[in-house]
């Protein structure tokens, strides 16, 4: 089975190194909670009826019935004209009937396959309040606005881009628009790893950003921010310990923030992730060990900075991979000992929570006032960084390989495996969830090999 090579990603995006291996983390369950409405269609049904005010009596002479009483004779024609009159009037019944009743065929099949799609279950009767956007390999970039009908979105060409063989990294809102960022993929699955910038000031229509005068923006952009009017880029060449951060106010010129530190003009070594709150930066370095050196070694810095630019060393024997700041805390996890640390300075840190399982599926994210883990099949949720609930759990146990949570949406991904007896091997299918109240989800299905997805982002309508 496919497992998650994203662990090092620092803003949730997938990162592939030179291997060529596709990263996966799995989604969510399979959990059909088809929610329509219900129509009760009430069919108001006329009954006609002919009544007389007097009734002729057959006994009486014809000269002594009521002459205003018209007299139902073949002669007269009167059966005639009343035969007539009831037909007429069963016929625009039963036309009022069908009437209405195709009216409202009508008006649930455009509910049905507007907020549905015709293969697709209900998302509780609603749009989302968004558009969500997967991406992957081989220039596969799709979007939902219900969670349940997708479209393929075409990114442009052009002579030095062929956008069906890129590679999606992520979608980050920057100094005031949408950029997608992506790298070619080489020929036969080679990893070129030129980034290729896409801009969008609506996050619908977008266009291909020109390259610089160098002929490209770097190797494999795994995130992007922007703070205090300047872009923060981690660069990644090949394995892990080619990642450099990089800034600077122009996005299409970055340099090394590190570039004057001793241990990075020696490449010894490397970014792992970095927050940014309360005005003070935090970065998390590493150094590869050598083979002489002992285990117990400080080969992990904290760098720290109050203005992005100049930052003071500090050793560490804390391993984190994924830092988030929010309510007043620096929250980060760690791979190595399975659990999360929390610190309000960005030097001391404090573990407060730990897992009971080992798993290389996980992620971290801060929105809307709370920090999300999601960690092998469960996403965990805390507003402190020290009390953690499990606020979803996959009910098939299928880990979850990306989440993301904006503007009232919650989607996650999942890679589904079933054993094919006849075949000997594993088919696998690729799932995404959505859910507007994070309790009841709608689920799509995409076939597996068309639709290797690495990155996932919801549009808030901002």
């Amino acid at each position: 089975m496919y497992q998650n090579q994203n662990n090092l990603n620092t803003k949730n995006n997938n990162i592939q190194g030179d291997s060529g291996t596709s990263s996966y983390q799995s989604f969510n369950s399979n959990i059909y909670q088809n929610q329509g409405n219900s129509y009760n269609v009430n069919d108001s049904k006329t009954i006609y009826s002919t009544q007389h005010s007097e009734t002729l009596n057959y006994n009486q002479s014809i000269n002594q019935t009521n002459s205003s009483l018209p007299i139902n004779s073949f002669e007269s024609g009167n059966i005639d004209n009343l035969s007539d009159k009831k037909s007429k009037k069963i016929n625009i019944g039963l036309f009022i009937g069908v009437a209405a009743i195709v009216i409202v065929v009508i008006i649930l099949v455009t509910f049905f396959i507007g907020n549905k799609g015709i293969f697709s279950g209900f998302n509780n009767g609603k749009n989302l309040n968004g558009i969500v956007y997967l991406g992957g390999q081989n220039g596969n970039l799709v979007k939902t606005s219900n969670g349940t009908v997708w479209e393929k979105v075409e990114l442009p060409s052009s002579d030095k881009v062929d956008a069906s063989k890129l590679i999606m990294n992520g979608i980050n809102y920057v100094n005031g628009e949408y950029i997608l960022y992506a790298r070619i993929q080489g020929e036969n699955g080679g990893m070129n790893n030129n980034t290729v910038l896409y801009r969008s000031s609506d996050g619908v229509k977008w266009e291909l950003m020109p390259f610089p005068e160098s002929g490209t923006y770097g190797r494999n952009w795994t995130s992007l921010d922007y703070i205090n009017n300047n872009y923060y880029v981690i660069r990644q060449w090949g394995g892990i310990t080619t990642r450099k951060l990089e800034y600077g106010k122009d996005i299409r010129s970055t340099e090394n923030l590190f570039k004057d530190d001793e241990l990075f003009k020696k490449w010894d070594a490397y970014i792992i992730d970095y927050a940014y709150g309360n005005n003070k930066f935090v970065a998390h370095v590493e150094r590869e060990k050598k083979h002489y050196e002992d285990e117990d070694v400080k080969t992990k810095y904290f760098y720290v900075s109050s203005d992005g630019k100049n930052f003071e060393k500090n050793e560490t024997n804390i391993s984190l991979i994924k830092m988030e700041y929010g309510n007043g805390v620096f929250v980060g996890f760690s791979l190595k000992d399975q659990c999360i640390y929390k610190s309000e300075d960005g030097i001391n840190w404090t573990k407060t929570f730990s897992f009971d399982k080992w798993t290389l599926f996980y992620g971290m994210i801060y929105r809307n006032n709370n920090f999300y883990v999601w960690y092998d099949s469960s996403i965990y949720r805390s507003n402190d960084g020290v009390t953690w609930e499990e606020f979803y759990k996959n009910p098939d146990n299928e880990e979850i390989e990306d989440f993301e949570y904006n503007n009232g949406i919650f989607a996650y991904t999942s890679l589904y495996s079933k054993w094919d007896s006849q075949t000997s091997d594993y088919v696998y299918s690729f799932k995404i969830f959505t859910s507007t109240n994070g309790k009841e989800w709608v689920e799509s299905t995409f076939d597996h090999e068309n639709y290797d997805f690495s990155m996932i982002y919801i549009l808030g309508n901002d």
